[in-house]
């Protein structure tokens, strides 16, 4: 079959631009045609209106992304991006600009480690790219930050993952929030919301209270049938629940320390009758919930989000100060609500949005490590310690969650 005049200078442009890409490639862009052998002819996938160097953009985003990802430890990603940081870009775009044959000089690169001279070669050339206008700042921006998120540990599903995200945030076009009105440009949402884990030790149900031979029974609205989980509510506490009070929400704890704590919570007014620490247990899985949803789906601008950790940090240290972690983990009801008011009257202390949010995550995570329920408190831990601690400087207490 022959090719087309046009088609031939489709493939010639593609060519060009992808063999500048991986021109510091290991063993030279031959190998990577090698190693990826459908890469000579991926220009072909695209729209015939594409331009060819867009399709050789998008062929080095994938080898590099593959080849990194696959051969390299966190650890060794982890040194590429820091010496990626440390290059000197405008010697290093110099030197790149004249690179004419398949051995170029390297010697702008300084100490660097091959892996770095590949990538920082690749966003260089890229760069050129988009500015003769070959490329759009749109698809530059995506090959780098791709790679750049690879470098920073995501592997190509999460990558996937923080791409919907954005396509997400532009589609709900979601109120940025902001230090002033000058403030830097949005970061994109932080991540998705996660749902609480299934194996947390108390669990909740929608219920009704109906009468039995041997007393009053609790029975589950989902599936029609009496619960018989061991709990604590005698009959005589549900002989003094109004039975004309709906809805009516059931609450069992098996705590740490293997007790059962028990509740019902009725009526609008969300009356408690049982044990006090299973409604606490209730309140904390839903604050870290709904906490978890709200944080992860703001949009924040730089300045915002370091003010947003701020606020959690203080007012994490302020809650700390009275009662350490251990203390935390054993804290009976009514110092919890010494916790939790003391840090509502905080966050409603707060103008912008942003730093009551600081004082929830905060909140939530409190009232999750004295929930009695080591699950709930490791999902908020992982949730939640990014906004309060730098990694690796997370309490000693918490290293069971983070192993």
């Amino acid at each position: 079959m022959f090719e087309s005049k046009q088609e031939a200078e489709r493939r010639k442009r593609y060519h060009g631009a992808l063999e500048a890409l991986l021109r510091a490639y290991p063993n030279g862009v031959k190998a990577a045609y090698g190693h990826f052998p459908k890469l000579k002819t991926a220009y072909k996938t695209f729209a015939a209106d594409a331009a060819p160097e867009a399709a050789a953009l998008f062929g080095a985003r994938v080898v590099l992304c593959e080849l990194f990802q696959d051969t390299l430890t966190t650890e060794q990603r982890a040194v590429l991006l820091r010496e990626m940081q440390a290059l000197d870009w405008g010697k290093a775009r110099a030197s790149v600009a004249t690179w004419d044959s398949e051995r170029p000089n390297l010697d702008c690169f300084g100490e660097a480690k091959h892996g770095t001279i590949t990538i920082a070669s690749a966003f260089l050339v890229g760069e050129a790219l988009r500015d003769q206008g070959r490329v759009s700042d749109e698809e530059f921006g995506e090959f780098t930050e791709e790679v750049n998120w690879m470098l920073e540990g995501y592997n190509q599903d999460q990558r996937q993952g923080l791409r919907l995200r954005r396509a997400f945030d532009e589609a709900l076009n979601l109120p940025v929030h902001r230090e002033s009105d000058d403030d830097e440009p949005a970061m994109d949402s932080l991540r998705m919301g996660e749902d609480l884990p299934v194996d947390l030790a108390g669990k909740e149900y929608k219920v009704e209270l109906r009468d039995t031979p041997l007393g009053i029974g609790l029975v589950d609205l989902e599936t029609g049938r009496l619960i018989a989980e061991r709990r604590n509510l005698s009959q005589e506490i549900l002989r003094g629940v109004p039975r004309d009070q709906p809805p009516y929400r059931f609450i069992n704890l098996a705590s740490d320390e293997g007790d059962f704590c028990s509740c019902l919570i009725y009526g609008p007014e969300h009356e408690i009758a049982g044990d006090m620490r299973a409604f606490w247990w209730s309140l904390a899985a839903t604050m870290v919930q709904v906490t978890d949803f709200t944080v992860s789906g703001a949009r924040f601008s730089k300045n915002a989000f370091a003010a947003m950790c701020t606020a959690a940090r203080t007012a994490w240290e302020i809650a700390s100060e009275h009662d350490d972690i251990d203390e935390m983990r054993h804290m009976p009801s009514y110092r919890r609500e010494v916790h939790r008011k003391a840090l509502t009257e905080m966050e409603e202390g707060l103008g912008p949005e942003h730093q009551k949010m600081g004082v929830r995550v905060a909140r939530a995570l409190i009232l999750a490590i004295a929930s009695e329920d080591r699950s709930l408190e490791r999902h908020a831990v992982l949730r939640f310690k990014e906004f309060i601690w730098l990694s690796g400087e997370e309490p000693p207490e918490f290293y069971e969650h983070l192993a």
